[in-house]
Parts: C-alpha cells; structure tokens; sequence
C-alpha cells in the first residue's frame, strides 16, 4: 500500500503542476487579448479625437504585435494542452487512490496517457498564413516527366 500511496502522491504533483501551467497559459492569453483589445480601442479614440497623437502609432501597432506574439507562443494552445493533462492525471491519481486500481495499470494508464498528450503538445513559432499551420495540399500535380 505504501507503493500506491507514493504513485498516488506524484501523480498529483504532477497534475498541480500541469493545473498551474494551464491557468498560467489561459491568464497570459486572455490578458493579451485584452491588451490589444485596449490599445486598439484607445487608437480609436485617440484619432478621433485628434489626441495623444505622438502615442498613436505605438498604439496602433501594438493588437498586432500582441497577435504576432500570442500566435507565436499558443498561449491558448498551451492552455488546453496543459488542462487536458492535469485532467487526465487527476482521473488517474483518484482511481488509484479511491478506486484501488492495481499500480501496474495505474502506471501502464499513465504512461499512455503522457504517450497521448505529448504528441498534442503546442510547438514554438509557426508563423503561416494558412489555418492550422499547414500549407494546402497540391492534389493531382504532374510527375516529373510526365507530360
């Protein structure tokens, strides 16, 4: 039982550790959208009421760059990569603590499940303009030498 009890501790360490993640991830992204929300607001108003003219530039420059920024490190892909994590890791570590799951499937269960969500893992710097970072498909393009 004290095996039990030591896989059940890490594996809600490590659940804690991907929940703090996740909320670190959804708070970076929602503060940024809120960011370029306001500064794009303030652009607005600052043109139209012909104000604060030397901050207008920055001002409007600023939702894209915020974009840019948010695009190139998926604070919001990584949010949902990290929730879904800590939630799988949760389930596991209730079952063996509560519902007496042998530690061999335990350990087996969580090894699939660290098998399954690292290959979702959210990667660095994928700057396209096709939706979902991949380019289209070339369908029915002509061998080489072939006419």
């Amino acid at each position: 039982m004290g095996a039990m009890s030591e896989l059940s501790t890490r594996l809600f360490s490590e659940a804690k550790h991907h929940r703090a993640l996740w909320r670190a991830n959804f708070a970076v992204a929602a503060i940024l959208f809120l960011a370029a929300l306001a500064c794009s607001a303030l652009a607005t108003v600052f043109a139209a009421t012909n104000t604060y003219r030397s901050l207008l530039p920055w001002l409007t420059a600023a939702p894209g760059a915020i974009i840019l920024a948010n695009s190139y490190f998926k604070f919001g892909d990584r949010y949902a990569w990290h929730f879904e994590k800590s939630t799988k890791l949760m389930q596991i570590s209730r079952q063996v603590e509560f519902g007496s799951v042998p530690e061999k499937e335990a350990v087996d269960w969580w090894n699939s499940v660290d098998t399954e969500i690292n290959e979702k893992a959210p990667t660095f710097g994928e700057f396209t303009v096709y939706p979902g970072s991949a380019k289209p498909k070339v369908k029915g393009r002509p061998k080489s030498g072939s006419n």
